[in-house]
């Protein structure tokens, strides 16, 4: 009788593999709805405006005045870092680089900045910093500072599989 152990574990090694979701950048205007640095809370202010398909992103501030105009430079598929485990599964989170040294928006500074699409599923837009993506969390996990931007009138995710 033949072990049926080295004939199973391909195919299901294949299905697990494919099982994992990305959670991509949405286009849209999102509200700033959450902030930490330094371990403590901050107060979230202003916006963003994202257009994915051009490539740019417009932070403004409770006032509606423009802070910084950003072109985002996407990280590639295979560097994108995971969040949200399962069993089986984690979401691979896509992150764009904004191209500048530093962004101060309110009190919140944050060195190196991306954006990432939070786990599970892209809804929420994470600014932080290029530091460590510890993988075991959402998007913030590791970051120095953050702000999490929400959609405006109820955006719907950009998640694949």
């Amino acid at each position: 009788m033949r072990p049926l152990l080295p004939v199973l574990l391909p195919p299901v090694l294949v299905l697990l593999a494919a099982c994992d979701d990305h959670a991509r950048l949405s286009s849209g205007d999102y509200a700033a709805v959450d902030a930490r640095m330094d371990d403590t809370g901050a107060a979230p202010v202003g916006s963003l405006a994202l257009d994915v398909e051009a490539g740019t992103a417009v932070f403004t501030d409770a006032a509606h005045a423009e802070l910084a105009s950003t072109t985002l430079s996407s990280w590639a598929r295979k560097d994108w870092p995971t969040g949200c485990p399962t069993n089986f599964t984690a979401t691979h989170m896509e992150v764009a680089d904004l191209g500048l040294a530093s962004l101060q928006i309110g009190a919140v500074i944050i060195d190196t900045p991306v954006l990432v699409a939070d786990c599970p599923d892209g809804t929420d837009v994470i600014l932080r910093d290029d530091g460590d993506f510890q993988g075991g969390g959402g998007a913030m996990l590791g970051a120095t500072a953050w702000i999490r931007y929400s959609p405006r009138g109820g955006a719907s995710p950009n998640h694949s599989r």
